[in-house]
């Protein structure tokens, strides 16, 4: 009953709520690079990636970048309902642009402001997060 509306809100403000990076945002521009991107995360032992690209996010629609309110929060989740560390939590946003032209225009939107990608180029940016996640920590 308080996730959704909160995290939800927290989507949709996102570009004006963030002070610092809460999580770690691959965009299709690091193609070819996610393992380097992956390698600048200041933690060794994570046990969980939550990751999102935004795409449907709580009946919000495409929120992009903005969608990482859903990974920080559902590692939240993790954290209070599975006792997972925070610290052992790694959320991603993967940022692929978006389809929601008005958040483009947003002075304060931190994503792409592309049109969302949905062919092979995504499809390769996924394959390489999880290979570059797999390398760093492991396949469990």
């Amino acid at each position: 009953m308080v996730y959704t509306p909160t995290v939800g809100d927290a989507c949709q403000q996102w570009g004006s709520l963030i002070l610092r990076p809460q999580g770690l945002y691959i965009s299709l521009n690091d193609a070819g690079k996610v393992a380097e991107r992956v390698a600048e995360w200041p933690i060794n032992d994570v046990m969980l990636a939550v990751v999102t690209d935004g795409e449907r996010i709580l009946g919000l629609g495409d929120l992009g970048a903005h969608g990482m309110g859903i990974s920080v929060g559902k590692s939240m989740l993790y954290t209070v309902a599975a006792g997972v560390p925070p610290s052992q939590l790694l959320p991603i946003a993967l940022d692929v642009g978006t389809a929601n032209e008005a958040l483009r225009e947003d002075p304060f939107y931190v994503g792409l402001r592309t049109g969302r990608e949905r062919g092979a180029a995504y499809d390769a940016l996924v394959d390489e997060l999880v290979g570059a996640l797999r390398a760093r920590y492991g396949a469990s």
